[in-house]
């Protein structure tokens, strides 16, 4: 399959653009947690681990999202590619991080994890199966109306 300049460089402008947004919201909710715990600092580590997360999480973003690499994919199938890749991406940042592996971790906790994954996914497909579907009908049937009357 053939990628134009216009498909690589999509996919670096949301790469980029991903990870601003993802490292400054991380670093504010990190920044306001702490403040409310009563901590003044960050540790560099924690922020080095945190711009990663966000770096990862916009990588896979692009990947599934942009033209670039999957051109022909549909939305379905690339909301479930990346609901797989960054969920597993998110458990084992989570596990590196010590957040699962602290004392108390219960396999409940991840299970529970996973089923909000769930239920956000599930949440999606519906979105786009009843609203979203049905928007783009309505969309589709006025310019094909538009271009009918310009012909």
């Amino acid at each position: 399959m053939k990628y134009s300049k216009t498909d690589i460089s999509t996919f670096f402008v949301w790469l980029r653009n991903g990870f601003s947004f993802g490292a400054a919201w991380l670093t504010i909710l990190l920044t306001a947690l702490l403040l409310a715990h009563g901590r003044a600092s960050v540790h560099t580590l924690t922020l080095a681990k945190l711009l990663l997360f966000a770096f990862g999480g916009a990588l896979l973003f692009s990947l599934w999202f942009s033209p670039f690499p999957f051109k022909k994919m549909r939305f379905i199938g690339r909301l479930t590619g990346f609901f797989i890749t960054f969920s597993a991406f998110e458990l084992l940042f989570f596990y590196l991080s010590g957040i699962f592996t602290a004392d108390g971790t219960t396999v409940l906790k991840v299970l529970s994890f996973i089923g909000i994954v769930g239920i956000c996914y599930l949440a999606c497909v519906l979105l786009d199966r009843f609203h979203f579907a049905k928007k783009g009908d309505v969309y589709t049937k006025k310019l094909n109306d538009y271009k009918s009357r310009g012909s």
